[in-house]
């Protein structure tokens, strides 16, 4: 998270996914990426990581606890032509 205020980084959530339908990362995937199949196969399922984001949110008070509203203006921001 970063606050463009203070231009600085508040924050990070980072996981790496374990995949279900194509559990195997070719060589290409891995050669591209840097990414290994020891990280996915150590890795959490999605439905595990998008309640560990929810409560990145929560903790890092971009969204309320009770409502799930947006407590602040934010947005996701990402960078290259794979994101």
């Amino acid at each position: 998270m970063l606050d463009v205020q203070s231009k600085s980084i508040k924050s990070k959530f980072h996981l790496y996914i374990k995949p279900v339908v194509n559990p195997e990362l070719t060589s290409f995937c891995i050669q591209l990426t840097g990414i290994t199949q020891d990280m996915v196969d150590n890795g959490t399922q999605l439905e595990n990581a998008l309640e560990q984001h929810h409560q990145w949110l929560i903790d890092n008070h971009l969204i309320d606890s009770e409502t799930h509203k947006k407590t602040k203006n934010w947005m996701y921001l990402t960078c290259g032509d794979w994101d």
